[in-house]
C-alpha cells in the first residue's frame, strides 16, 4: 500500500466533520408547538422568554441559543443527525 493525500477514511472524517457541524433548522410541526407552548408556562424566565421568541419567529438565533443550551429542548426543535457507528479499513 502507498499512502497518498486524500484517501478514503480522510474522506470519511471529512464527511463526519460536516455531519457533526450541521445544524438542521428550527420546524414546528403541530404537536412540537403544542409542547412549546406548555414548555413556556412552566419554565424559568430566560428559558421561557426563548420560547415565547422562537414560537414567533423560529429563525430568532439569540433565542435559538437560550432554548437549545437545554439538550432535550435542542433535539425536540430541530431533526437531529448524529453519527454513531463507524466501519472502515
Amino acid at each position: 500500500s502507498q499512502p497518498v493525500p486524500d484517501n478514503a477514511i480522510y474522506q470519511l472524517a471529512d464527511a463526519l466533520k460536516a455531519v457533526q457541524g450541521y445544524e438542521f433548522p428550527i420546524k414546528f410541526t403541530e404537536t412540537t408547538r403544542a409542547f412549546f407552548s406548555m414548555a413556556a408556562l412552566g419554565s424559568p424566565a430566560p428559558l421561557r422568554t426563548g420560547i415565547t421568541a422562537l414560537l414567533a419567529n423560529p429563525q430568532d438565533a439569540a433565542a435559538d441559543k437560550v432554548v437549545s443550551s437545554d439538550k432535550m429542548m435542542h433535539s425536540t426543535l430541530r431533526t437531529t443527525c448524529v453519527a454513531t457507528m463507524v466501519s472502515a479499513g
